[in-house]
């Protein structure tokens, strides 16, 4: 299972949102589409959310993915995504 964060940032509550799908037997991983950086504020995480970047955010999903499916312990290379907010637009658009 892939967790997309929300706009603002890949917060503490999403890694342990995935921690605790890892304790329930889960493989699962997060992606920061913001490379390390939270926004604190809504003008913070709409600046975020804006910027350009070197490589695309689809892309960076795409590679989080693949990742996750080739993992050895990914079951018939299946990856399911729960995503929110802004996490969600993408969970759709994959």
């Amino acid at each position: 299972m892939l967790v997309l964060h929300s706009w603002w940032g890949l917060t503490p509550s999403f890694t342990a949102y995935a921690d605790r799908l890892a304790e329930a037997g889960f493989l699962a991983g997060c992606v920061d589409l913001y490379v390390g950086e939270v926004a604190r504020a809504a003008v913070e995480a709409r600046a975020l959310r804006a910027r350009p970047r070197k490589v695309p955010m689809y892309r960076t999903l795409l590679a989080a993915i693949e990742a996750l499916r080739c993992h050895p312990a990914a079951i018939a290379g299946t990856v399911a995504l729960v995503g929110f907010s802004m996490g969600g637009h993408w969970a759709m658009w994959l």
